[in-house]
């Protein structure tokens, strides 16, 4: 039990956050006049989720252990992997109607907040690979 809460509840609480963003990345786009708004939020979502994995794969190789260069095709495999996982979730397993029945009447207050903390949360999943990276191969940096 990590502070008191089951590991299934973080699990829980996490994919909820992962709807919530589905939801708000659909309606943008919907909002946008995009031509598939589900297509954009999905893709959307698998470049979040493999930059969060890879945050976390970072994180493990400056304490745990070796991270080796991957290779580019084992980012694509990963992120095509992803992305139908993703797909069949929101096509098949999870209706959109329910998602917009739980947050379409949320205070705009509230939802101006989630969307500066969905804005972060892409913002600061992106930028750390980015600066190890930098790092790494353009200064040299053995990190």
């Amino acid at each position: 039990m990590l502070g008191g809460c089951k590991p299934v509840d973080i699990m829980r609480l996490i994919i909820t956050m992962y709807d919530y963003i589905y939801y708000r990345c659909f309606i943008f786009f919907k909002a946008k006049n995009d031509s598939n708004p589900a297509l954009m939020a999905e893709l959307v979502l698998t470049v979040l989720i493999g930059c969060q994995i890879f945050t976390l794969l970072t994180f493990g190789s400056f304490w745990l252990f070796d991270f080796s260069m991957i290779q580019k095709w084992q980012i694509l495999v990963g992120e095509i992997s992803l992305y139908y996982g993703i797909r069949y979730r929101y096509k098949k397993a999870v209706d959109f109607k329910d998602l917009e029945v739980k947050w379409k009447n949320e205070p705009k207050d509230i939802k101006n907040k989630r969307g500066w903390g969905i804005l972060l949360l892409i913002l600061f999943s992106m930028f750390f690979p980015i600066l190890v990276g930098y790092l790494r191969h353009n200064l040299g940096f053995d990190i």
